[in-house]
């Protein structure tokens, strides 16, 4: 809605002013203005427009005048014309709040179709984010049970490898072992019967050095000969090898022959017999020759075979060969390790067992 310029009137845009209509008629002759303005009156309410008040005054002005021209005004139908003009106004005014008010109410039918139509497009977005989401999850999960099943697959795959391997492995141990214990057993039957054979011909050959009663004395005083030397190595690992072995070691500590004498001990007690006496003096001669470390190997085996001693040479024996280790320990390893300490722990032990004082060393 515009107002006119010309009257104040309100009336559509693009549309003729229905007062200024009024005014138009007004300009007619008074023999035509009737017609005129009953036609604009007409017009303007078939438009929906109201006739401003200044069109309405103009309009009784002029049909004053036009009854003043004719006749004598007369105040009733006057007053009637300005009451029907009246009505008419409110009129109009009712329709137009109504007509306003029903635009209202299309307007916030719009609005609500508007944000019915917003909220169907939201819940369809909705509705699709949450199939995207679900078919995303399935094919998530469908994934990660393909791995899974993948790796469980590829696991005992392995698995079964595993075990093939395995099995294999027993197979060619159980082969390696009876090839081992076939090799050995031929091993075994080729010397003894090797043997068998040697001990044949020693025992024909054993007529130089059989007599060992007769040996004895000349082997006390260094005295064999080196015939009798060598048929006794040739025999000291036969039936009666220790006694042969000894009459070898009488003659060796007889002469003074100090490394034959230490070669023959070590043979003795490594192959024939460990006898405390012997491992006790090879350990003395180890300690004398700066070899330590045997020193402690073969006092460990005299002590191994203690038993074999009895009385005050029992204690002698094992208190020297217990310092005697601790000595040789410190020698080799320093006096921060293990094995000196526990042989050091032994010696003290040892002496306290038996009530005899300490050493500095041990307090």
């Amino acid at each position: 809605m515009i107002r006119c310029p010309t009257c104040n009137a309100l009336h559509p845009e693009g549309e003729a002013c229905p007062g200024c209509l009024v005014g138009l008629a007004l300009s007619e002759p008074p023999e035509r203005a009737s017609r005129t303005a009953l036609f604009a009156l007409v017009l303007g309410l078939t438009l929906g427009a109201s006739v401003s008040v200044t069109g309405a005054a103009a309009m009784v002005t002029w049909m004053g005048q036009a009854a003043s021209a004719s006749s004598a005004p007369d105040p009733v139908a006057l007053q009637e014309a300005r009451d029907a003009l009246e009505e008419e106004r409110l009129r109009l005014a009712d329709e137009r709040r109504e007509l306003e008010a029903e635009r209202a109410r299309l307007e916030e039918a719009r609005h609500q179709i508007d944000e019915a139509a917003l909220t169907v497009d939201q819940a369809a977005i909705r509705a699709a984010e949450i199939q995207e989401r679900r078919t995303l999850d399935a094919r998530v999960a469908a994934e990660e049970a393909a791995r899974a099943a993948a790796a469980r697959a590829s696991e005992s795959a392995m698995q079964a490898r595993e075990a093939a391997a395995r099995e294999a492995e027993r197979a060619r141990a159980a082969r390696d072992a009876a090839a081992r214990d076939a090799e050995r057993a031929s091993r075994d039957a080729a010397q003894a019967a090797a043997r068998a054979a040697a001990e044949a011909a020693s025992s024909r050959r054993f007529t130089g050095c059989s007599d060992l009663p007769q040996l004895e004395p000349r082997a006390a005083l260094g005295r064999l000969s080196a015939t009798e030397i060598d048929c006794l190595l040739e025999h000291r690992d036969g039936p009666n090898g220790e006694a042969v072995s000894s009459l070898l070691l009488l003659d060796a500590f007889s002469r003074g022959d100090s490394p034959r004498w230490e070669a023959l001990a070590r043979h003795h007690l490594a192959n024939l017999h460990e006898d405390a006496d012997l491992a006790y003096k090879l350990a003395l001669h180890c300690r004398n020759t700066m070899k330590q470390e045997d020193s402690r190997h073969f006092a460990g085996i005299a002590l191994a075979h203690r038993e074999q001693w009895s009385g005050a040479v029992w204690v002698a024996r094992i208190q020297s060969l217990h310092e005697l280790r601790y000595r040789a320990s410190l020698a080799v390893y320093g006096a921060q390790d293990a094995r000196t300490e526990q042989d050091r722990d032994a010696w003290r032990d040892f002496l306290q067992s038996i009530g005899r004082p300490l050493p500095p060393e041990l307090e």
